[in-house]
């Protein structure tokens, strides 16, 4: 059965840069990423939504730098043939390669946003790294 997919929008839906008034810039070994996010499914629409925001951090003060998010919604046909159950806890779906596939392309997305915010800024250069997609799909999707 061939399953057809498209992005319907793929948004920055906040963004947010603050050095903290007297603190020096810190180095790049002291930044840490930290990542919320959403994954749902609307059946009326056909549509899975992934919502992620990543908060940048100074280790060694803890001060929240900066914070950037993005939301992306894709439509999948057939829609019951792939997510098989959505609830406040995750999506079960039976192509769990297609939503790994979507995920990628959100964090992908985020990742460029970030770079063209940090431009000029302190931050810039400091690039979010790459997420082993195991990690990544086991906090998103209820398997089945």
């Amino acid at each position: 059965m061939d399953i057809n997919y498209n992005i319907r929008q793929l948004n920055e839906t906040r963004y947010s840069f603050e050095l903290p008034f007297g603190a020096g810039v810190p180095e790049k070994k002291d930044i840490m990423f930290g990542f919320r996010h959403r994954i749902g499914a609307d059946k009326e629409s056909s549509s899975i939504i992934i919502e992620i925001v990543v908060t940048v951090t100074d280790k060694t003060s803890e001060n929240v730098l900066a914070e950037n998010g993005i939301m992306a919604v894709f439509g999948i046909d057939p829609f019951e043939v792939v997510v098989l159950e959505a609830n406040e806890n995750g999506i079960k779906v039976s192509e769990p390669r297609l939503i790994d596939t979507f995920i990628n392309i959100s964090i992908g997305a985020l990742r460029g946003m970030l770079a063209k915010n940090f431009k000029q800024t302190p931050l810039e250069g400091c690039i979010l790294p790459l997420i082993p997609m195991e990690a990544v799909h086991k906090m998103f999707t209820l398997r089945q």
